[in-house]
C-alpha cells in the first residue's frame, strides 16, 4: 500500500499574491457570490457582500484584519470577550470559537443594516455563545445618531462628531453601568475587550472604567486612528493616558497615523 502524504503548504509569498489577486478581483466575480454565504479567510461562515470594504476584507482577507484576529484567537477557552463595534461580526466569530463552550461573547453593533448582517451571520455559524445587542456603547444612556455608513463600505459609521452634520441612522446609546444584565452574562469571567468605533474609542474606555466588571478586563485591542480621534476633540496621547489610568500598557506602540493597538494590564488581577 502506497503511503499517503499530506500536501505542503503553499509558499507564503504564493498566499499573499492570491489574496491580492482576490481583492482586484473581487469587483467583477462579486455579484456571482453575493447574498450567499462563503467560507471566510478566518473560517466562519459569512453572507457575502464584496461591495463592502469590510465584508470583503472579512471574506478575502487583509493585513490589518489579520493582526487583529490573531490577537482575538488569543482569548482563552471558558473568558469572555466584548466586542464593541462589530459591523457584520467577524471577530465576534472567532471569539466564539476562542472561548469555546463556556465562554461568551458580547458584541454591540448600533448600525441597523450591519446588525442584520450580525445576526445572520452568527446563525449561519450557529454561535450560540454570542449576545448580539443593538446599541453602541457610551458614557450614559441616550438616543444618538449615526452618520458615515454607506455599502461601500460599511465600516465607516460612527456616532455622530459634529452639531453641523447632516442627520443621519437613529441610534441608541446605553453605558456598561445601565446595562447592569451585563454582569449576570460576564459572570466571574476574564475580560478581552476590543474597540473599534472610528475615533468614538476615548469615550467608549471612560465607560468601560465605570463599568462593576472593569476590574475582570485584563486585555485592550484598540483602532487608534489620529484623524478619527481629532473628531471628537482627542488624540492619541489621551487615548493611551485614559487607558494606563485604567491600568493598561500599549504593546504595540507604533508611529503610523493609523493601526491598532494591544493593551495588557499592568497588575493581571485574575489568575
Amino acid at each position: 500500500m502506497t503511503e499517503r502524504r499530506e500536501a505542503a503548504p503553499a509558499p507564503k509569498w504564493m498566499y499573499r499574491w492570491w489574496r491580492s489577486a482576490g481583492r482586484v478581483l473581487a469587483a467583477r466575480v462579486g455579484r456571482l457570490v453575493d447574498g450567499y454565504p462563503v467560507r471566510s479567510a478566518y473560517g466562519p461562515v459569512v453572507r457575502a457582500d464584496l461591495r463592502d470594504a469590510t465584508n470583503r476584507a472579512s471574506v478575502l482577507g487583509c493585513p490589518q484584519l489579520d493582526f487583529v484576529l490573531d490577537a482575538v484567537r488569543a482569548v482563552r477557552p471558558g473568558d469572555c470577550f466584548i466586542d464593541v463595534g462589530a459591523n457584520l461580526g467577524i471577530c465576534s466569530l472567532v471569539a466564539a470559537r476562542a472561548v469555546a463552550e463556556h465562554g461568551c461573547v458580547i458584541a454591540f453593533e448600533p448600525h441597523p443594516t450591519s446588525y442584520a448582517a450580525l445576526v445572520r451571520n452568527l446563525a449561519l455559524n450557529h454561535a450560540t455563545n454570542v449576545l448580539a445587542l443593538p446599541v453602541a456603547v457610551a458614557e450614559s444612556s441616550r438616543r444618538s445618531v449615526l452618520v458615515g455608513h454607506r455599502p461601500s463600505h460599511s465600516g465607516l459609521a460612527s456616532l455622530r462628531h459634529a452639531a453641523a452634520e447632516p442627520s443621519g441612522t437613529p441610534a441608541w446609546c446605553a453605558s456598561f453601568v445601565d446595562m447592569t444584565f451585563l454582569e449576570a452574562a460576564i459572570g466571574d469571567r476574564r475580560i478581552t475587550v476590543k474597540i473599534d468605533v472610528e475615533g468614538y474609542e476615548v469615550r467608549v474606555l471612560a465607560a468601560l472604567a465605570a463599568a462593576p466588571f472593569a476590574a475582570r478586563v485584563d486585555r485592550l485591542i484598540v483602532e487608534v486612528s489620529d484623524s478619527l480621534l481629532e473628531r471628537f476633540g482627542e488624540t492619541r496621547g489621551t487615548l493611551l493616558a485614559a487607558a494606563g489610568a485604567m491600568g493598561f500598557t500599549p504593546t504595540i506602540r507604533s508611529d503610523r497615523h493609523h493601526y491598532d493597538e494591544i493593551l495588557v494590564r499592568q497588575d493581571p488581577c485574575v489568575a
